[in-house]
């Protein structure tokens, strides 16, 4: 199996929470011997930890550091023989996928907090994370709170 990741999150210098989920999960699916490898697709190679890098399943691509251009390029990714895309944000590639997807919901609070909701981005943000739960295959939630808020925001939970 194949598994291609959004790595983008992954900035030497910040570590959040998405970035820890992520790397937690690229290094249990590159240990798990059904998978052949984990491309993991970064703007920068040396953001990305020495115990990501040691993982023989673990192959680095970098897509660019504009908006449009890294979109172009996880989308691109997708159409080489890529058997799964995992996204670790409520959202996937602005050009689709070519492959099985899942994505992540870790919470709306960007969305739904009166100080956030008038901005522009907001209303993207709201529309990209609408057609992910459309589109994509499979999408987790890290708690069933989310869940019902990401229900209570767009109508439906994917």
């Amino acid at each position: 199996m194949l598994i291609a990741f959004d790595g983008r999150e992954l900035v030497r210098g910040r570590v959040t929470g998405i970035a820890r989920f992520l790397s937690g999960l690229v290094e249990a699916l590159a240990g798990d011997e059904a998978v052949e490898e984990v491309i993991l697709a970064v703007t920068r190679k040396e953001n990305v930890s020495k115990s990501l890098i040691r993982l023989k399943t673990v192959i680095l691509k970098t897509v660019p550091d504009s908006f449009l251009g890294a979109e172009i390029a996880l989308s691109n990714l997708t159409k080489q023989g890529i058997d799964c895309f995992i996204s670790p944000y409520p959202k996937l590639p602005l050009f689709g996928t070519h492959c099985p997807s899942v994505h992540t919901v870790h919470d709306v609070l960007d969305l739904t907090h009166r100080a956030y909701q008038k901005r522009y981005r907001s209303f993207w943000d709201t529309y990209r994370l609408k057609k992910a739960l459309a589109r994509a295959d499979l999408t987790w939630f890290d708690s069933s709170f989310s869940r019902q808020e990401t229900e209570a925001l767009v109508g439906f939970s994917g």
